[in-house]
């Protein structure tokens, strides 16, 4: 069985893309500091496994509650406060049992 080397290269790419946003993820959600919570495209790690790529833009976006505030610098900050207010008492009561 043959490894096309330019495959092992793109699985690489996809690992550290992975591993990043994971890290970015785990950043906005746990750390107080406000630098944690914005991502910009002139951080170059940032612009070159992330932020270039619009289909890591959603997930950012759509699923993880960040908000795109500029399209051409491609910025996004977490959302609302109110938004995350809503969602813990949410889950606290759900997981409480409370009806």
């Amino acid at each position: 069985m043959a490894i096309d080397s330019r495959g092992d290269a793109a699985d690489d790419s996809l690992e550290k893309i992975k591993r990043l946003l994971v890290m970015v993820l785990r950043n906005a959600a746990t750390k107080s500091d406000p630098k944690y919570k914005l991502l910009t495209a002139s951080n170059q790690t940032l612009w070159n496994r992330l932020l270039q790529f619009q289909e890591v833009v959603v997930i950012l976006v759509e699923g993880a509650g960040f908000e795109q505030r500029e399209r051409t610098q491609t910025e996004v900050v977490p959302m609302a406060s109110e938004r995350d207010r809503i969602h813990r008492e949410l889950t606290q009561a759900l997981d409480s049992g409370v009806p």
